[in-house]
């Protein structure tokens, strides 16, 4: 198992660990075996923590070799649901054990493999074409300005900037908002995953 962002690990018990990373974030792991003994240390993104295991020293049960991972803000446990781990957003499924990941329109659900894509920058966003294929780039924040070429879906783009223009409705709602690319064109927010409702990047 290894760490999903730079922080400061402490060992909470053995065979679990709690990452402290920046914005009020943590992670936390358990259930592991062969841990490294850490109070307070730097670990960088995707060290290594330990193997998946079935340690239950701090309470609990595991019938087989994993790890419960959690997310925590601002010193509180909070849903793994709509956030993104290597650039897969996570989504609830009907009971526990259950749900899956998205990758722009891929899914991956139970027992499927999640390729990790690295993380995702704080002005970037993944293209959800909402169905597969391209999104088109336009010179400007809305449908009536000319298209300028396409970006394909599972694409991770730069924002640098945002502006209201046409309306869209993509996977996640309806939106006026369009963002400005690194590279002067624009796409409607209505296809892009950037984990938040509004700009990432202030406004043009």
């Amino acid at each position: 198992m290894r760490a999903a962002r730079a922080g400061t690990a402490y060992t909470m018990c053995q065979g679990w660990i709690r990452v402290i990373h920046d914005r009020g974030y943590s992670t936390d792991y358990y259930h592991l075996w062969n841990s490294i003994s850490v109070n307070g240390a730097s670990v960088g993104q995707g060290a290594v923590l330990g193997n998946t295991g079935t340690d239950v020293t701090c309470g609990g049960a595991a019938s087989g070799r994993h790890v419960h991972f959690g997310l925590r803000q601002n010193s509180a446990y909070v849903p793994i649901a709509d956030h993104s781990i290597g650039k897969w957003v996570l989504a609830n499924g009907a009971a526990a054990y259950q749900g899956g990941a998205r990758h722009g329109s891929a899914w991956a659900g139970v027992g499927g493999g999640l390729y990790n894509y690295g993380a995702l920058g704080l002005n970037q966003a993944v293209v959800d074409a909402n169905g597969g294929g391209t999104l088109t780039r336009r010179s400007g924040p809305g449908t009536g300005y000319g298209a300028v070429g396409s970006v394909g879906d599972g694409a991770t783009v730069t924002v640098s900037c945002s502006a209201n223009g046409t309306s869209h409705t993509g996977r996640y709602g309806a939106t006026a908002l369009w963002n400005r690319l690194s590279d002067g064109s624009w796409v409607s927010d209505a296809f892009l995953w950037t984990g938040l409702n509004g700009p990432v990047n202030g406004w043009c």
